[in-house]
């Protein structure tokens, strides 16, 4: 993209790519960080700022990493944590509730323009990786395979979110005030399951 944008703008074209793009991504690890320390003030009663300034230690080690095979770990660590979070919610859903048939209107209708604004915010965040893209091309055994890699992770991506979506989805909707926005709002305060969820949340915004 730098190299576009030289042979096209020279170099201020390039100080306006990259300026922003560095920008960008220190707003986004910013916001990434205050949600880690928001996610474990709640559960834990420590101090926002102590919190804050622990995530911030803890990402020295994350952000020193210079190979991928490292990065890889780092966001694989994320996945686990992701699907253990996941998996808390699944069991505390089925042992409420359970899934009835046929399934709720909601997950079988179209979806209404405020929903489908807010599911298309989210998606755009999940998949605003290409900056990763080329670092990530270049560091493999067979650069040219990197097109069906591609494929193969947004086909692994889009039917994860559509199966674990829908069947949470199903679970909670029979809960009296339903599927809230976020799945923390449909769990007890102050419970167990709800500490679980915080904590491996934090640790995931954390790791990305």
């Amino acid at each position: 993209y730098s190299a576009v944008v030289e042979a096209a703008l020279g170099n201020v074209g390039v100080l306006i790519l990259e300026g922003s793009l560095c920008v960008s991504l220190v707003l986004v690890c910013a916001s990434l960080q205050v949600q880690t320390a928001q996610l474990v003030a709640a559960p834990s009663g420590f101090e926002y700022t102590t919190c804050v300034l622990g995530a911030g230690i803890a990402l020295v080690p994350l952000v020193l990493v210079r190979s991928l095979a490292c990065v890889a770990f780092v966001a694989v660590s994320g996945l686990v944590a992701l699907g253990v979070g996941l998996l808390a919610v699944a069991a505390h859903g089925l042992t409420r509730y359970s899934l009835h048939w046929p399934p709720p209107s909601s997950l079988v209708e179209l979806p209404a323009p405020h929903n489908f604004a807010i599911f298309f915010g989210i998606a755009s965040f999940s998949f605003g990786l290409q900056m990763t893209l080329l670092p990530v091309q270049d560091g493999m055994r067979r650069p040219s395979h990197a097109t069906n890699a591609c494929g193969y992770a947004l086909c692994i991506v889009v039917t994860s979110y559509l199966v674990i979506g829908l069947l949470l989805a199903w679970l909670y909707s029979s809960d009296q005030d339903g599927v809230q926005q976020l799945i923390l709002l449909n769990l007890e305060r102050s419970s167990l399951i709800a500490a679980v969820v915080q904590y491996t949340s934090a640790l995931v915004a954390l790791l990305s």
